[in-house]
């Protein structure tokens, strides 16, 4: 079970940082619905090099993690414990982005009437919850 719950999410997290990583140095597909905004449409920050280059990395360190959380890949200058510690670490985080700030994101969200309100309440907020699962499972193990 860690194998497979290890692979989905860490095979999922690396074309999310890989679609950060475009996004940082300039591609434009799919990130105006992948920002939130308030009902007339005003996007609530406009994310550039150093916020998409972070995210990127620090979900690449996530996929690396889990990647070795579930024996896929070697432990590289870290400890188990260190693993393990990474995997709550995670599904915490997954955890609270798909609960959201009760306001524009996660599920929890008073404004769902935008384009990313839709998205997140149909594919993103889910998808977190999957993660935050996913990472829970490995941690337990």
């Amino acid at each position: 079970m860690k194998l497979t719950a290890g692979f989905i999410a860490g095979a999922t997290l690396v074309p999310l940082a890989l679609i950060h990583f475009y996004w940082a140095f300039g591609g434009a597909w799919g990130k105006d619905s992948a920002i939130p905004s308030d009902r007339k449409g005003v996007k609530l920050f406009q994310p550039g090099l150093p916020a998409c280059l972070l995210t990127g990395l620090l979900l690449l360190l996530c996929a690396v993690n889990i990647f070795m959380g579930a024996g896929i890949m070697p432990m590289l200058f870290v400890s188990p414990p260190t693993v393990i510690l990474g995997l709550w670490a995670t599904t915490l985080i997954f955890v609270l982005r798909a609960i959201g700030d009760f306001k524009y994101i996660g599920f929890f969200k008073s404004i769902n009437d935008t384009e990313f309100g839709r998205r997140d309440s149909l594919f993103f907020s889910p998808l977190c919850l999957f993660l935050a699962i996913l990472c829970l499972a490995m941690a337990m193990a």
